[in-house]
């Protein structure tokens, strides 16, 4: 039974990696600023759906804290970000040029090995006054328990943000809540049941915000030490505040395989049918699919793919995002201290509307797409600080002129996490 949990475990991790790398990939389809990782990530960090700047997670460097009493430790952290560039929207069709300058002190409990809470707030001043400076909130508390069969998790999260956005084409105020329960468990050395249940609110004073509960379970056959075989089934239910809501329900297929001890490939396909509940009805049905493959083709050198299609609640009213997006990437580790980053994007943005009056349920009635490439260089003068230059590019033509856009940034950051 403790082989079975652990090769669960393992496999476990990999998903989740996959899954919050293309779950940050979508979400910077509709991302203005750049947000770099200083842990070496090759994947910009912001909140699902905004443009908001989401400091990298706080986590053990394997160095002592600054405090601890017993079970629970400090680690304080800063962050310092200047920017400046073009083609970043206060409002729909206009555009501006700006420094920005953010400012994330942070702070990290740790309360025994399974236990963090994260809180970090994020000043951002912007120097053109066409822009609102404002102080953003994040606050994660993570946990677990296991046993010799059975892993438990929970994660709450809350974000309160106002950052630039392409879908609004503006400055968006948000606030996000987060819930998700999960359970692993492992019946055998072959095979496991992954079982999770998630709820996340959207609030917001001028858009389209809305409450949805969902779960999604994976029944997952250990084929081999290297290759992992899964069936997932879920469903939810979405209330749309002042628009119509849905219940969804979804199946999927995914494949885990570690072909050597250099190259991996995750993917996950299947479909998703939505029910919408309205006069009249209606029904949407939508292929998903998302898919990794990481590559370490030298000591220092790595290459990540990644490729996602999926569905979420816009911003605007009476319309659902369709998004898909692939996103190469690498990172160098050029010396010991030195580490760079390079990666380009593709994403398509399709936004469907969902009531029966006017245009129709499933009506194209918006499209935008574009690519968008940044890279990063950091160097780490000592253990617990980073210096970094960095620079994004991102052009999005839009149906509706009014959202189209292109703009440059570049500017450094300087992190210190203790």
């Amino acid at each position: 039974m403790f082989t079975g949990i652990q090769l669960s475990r393992g496999w476990r991790r990999r998903n989740a990696v996959i899954v919050a790398g293309l779950a940050s990939l979508t979400a910077s389809a509709q991302d203005i600023l750049p947000s770099f990782n200083g842990g070496g990530s090759t994947q910009p960090a912001f909140l699902p759906n905004t443009g908001v700047y989401q400091a990298p997670p706080l986590e053990a460097s394997g160095t002592p804290p600054l405090m601890h009493w017993g079970e629970l430790a400090l680690r304080p952290k800063l962050d310092y970000r200047f920017l400046y560039g073009d083609g970043i929207p206060v409002s729909t069709n206009h555009n501006y040029t700006t420094a920005i300058q953010s400012f994330a002190p942070g702070m990290l409990l740790e309360f025994g090995s399974q236990w963090t809470l994260l809180w970090t707030p994020t000043e951002l001043l912007y120097s053109n006054n066409h822009f609102t400076d404002v102080l953003n909130q994040e606050v994660v508390l993570r946990g677990g328990v296991t046993n010799s069969s059975t892993a438990f998790s929970v994660q709450q999260s809350y974000a309160q943000s106002t950052s630039p956005n392409v879908e609004t084409g503006g400055q968006t105020e948000a606030e996000l809540y987060s819930t998700t329960l999960s359970m692993n468990r492992a019946f055998n050395s072959r095979w496991s049941l992954e079982a999770g249940i998630d709820q996340r609110f959207r609030f917001t004073s001028r858009y389209q915000g809305f409450r949805d509960w969902s779960t999604l379970d994976w029944m997952s056959y250990q084929l081999t030490p290297r290759l992992n075989l899964a069936l997932g089934l879920g469903g939810g239910f979405t209330e749309v505040i002042g628009s119509v809501n849905s219940i969804y329900e979804q199946a999927n297929g995914r494949v885990n395989w570690r072909l050597s001890d250099r190259f991996s490939l995750g993917l996950s396909a299947g479909a998703e049918e939505r029910e919408l509940q309205q006069t009249g009805g209606g029904q949407l049905f939508n292929p998903l699919f998302s898919a990794s493959v990481g590559y370490q083709m030298t000591e220092r050198t790595r290459f990540s793919l990644a490729a996602a299609r999926t569905i979420s609640v816009s911003y605007i009213h009476a319309e659902l995002t369709e998004t898909t997006t692939l996103q190469g990437s690498i990172t160098e580790q050029l010396a010991e201290r030195w580490r760079f980053i390079a990666s380009a994007a593709y994403f398509s943005l399709n936004y469907l509307g969902t009531e029966r009056i006017g245009t129709g349920v499933g009506t194209l009635l918006r499209q935008d797409s574009g690519y968008s490439m940044y890279a990063r260089l950091t160097y780490s003068p000592f253990n617990r600080g980073t210096v970094a230059l960095l620079t994004n590019y991102r052009e999005s033509k839009s149906s509706d002129s009014i959202y189209s856009l292109s703009g440059l940034q570049f500017g450094f950051e300087l992190r210190y996490d203790y």
